[in-house]
């Protein structure tokens, strides 16, 4: 799956031709767009798998560095 096809463009209210940008029910950037195209060429602009594995990276650091200090702990007491 193409993380792109995760966003949303949506109408902003009834009253207006504005849209947003949505993930999930989540609102993706507060940033308010005069037309699909506008909003699209935003989502397009960034290689979001990318970006997905940059966070994947850092989860698994974040969990590689908790792991070690439990180790270290351990060996202190």
């Amino acid at each position: 799956m193409d993380l792109k096809e995760a966003f949303k463009i949506r109408k902003k209210d009834a009253e207006s031709n504005d849209v947003i940008i949505t993930i999930g029910n989540h609102l993706a950037t507060e940033q308010v767009f005069q037309s699909e195209e506008e909003a699209q060429k935003v989502i397009d602009a960034t290689d979001w798998n990318l970006v997905a594995a940059l966070i994947y990276a850092c989860k698994e650091a974040d969990q590689w560095e908790e792991e070690t200090k439990k180790t270290s702990n351990k060996k202190e007491e």
